[in-house]
């Protein structure tokens, strides 16, 4: 990779410096996805207690924790996101500084969107295939989709404990 003189101030390298912050970012979103999973498979297990409970105090009960779950769950996501960004941030600014070229995190936003718009052209794709990839097109993001099924789930658990409140006979 890059070549730094003697003014170079730490022990390590700028390209071991450089993979740790890959290392760290890409924890981060190992770790997003794990928490995810957790809260989902969590989420799942009251619903499915939920709709299988015979009496309404067990339904509530069952329901503010999946309130409460949901809750956790989209907080969780929120801040691994947080954490997430900050790491690509830093990886940007560190090639900018001492990568100079390299450009894996701070390539122009354009010039991304113009290779992955390319992307399929390339390939020599039918005219099926073009579609569907033409929608990849756009930079969309993941973990806002799993902030988004979050509040799903936040907003299904409100819908069930106002019914359950409402109704006396379960659900």
């Amino acid at each position: 990779m890059a070549k730094h003189g003697e003014d170079w101030p730490w022990r390590v390298g700028p390209d071991d410096l450089y993979h740790i912050l890959i290392d760290t970012r890409n924890l981060e979103v190992n770790l997003f996805w794990q928490r995810t999973n957790y809260f989902l498979v969590l989420n799942s297990a009251f619903v499915v207690a939920f709709f299988n409970v015979s009496n309404a105090i067990n339904a509530k009960t069952f329901a503010t924790l999946g309130l409460l779950t949901s809750l956790l769950w989209f907080r969780a996501c929120l801040a691994s996101k947080y954490w997430q960004t900050f790491w690509e941030q830093r990886l940007e600014k560190f090639e900018k500084d001492y990568l100079r070229g390299l450009e894996f995190f701070s390539m122009d936003p354009e010039e991304r969107k113009k290779l992955v718009r390319d992307g399929p052209k390339d390939e020599g794709l039918g005219r099926t295939s073009r579609l569907v990839y033409g929608m990849a097109t756009k930079c969309r993001s993941v973990s806002f989709s799993m902030l988004l099924l979050a509040l799903v789930f936040i907003l299904g658990w409100l819908a069930l404990l106002a019914n359950s409140f409402a109704n006396s006979a379960h659900p």
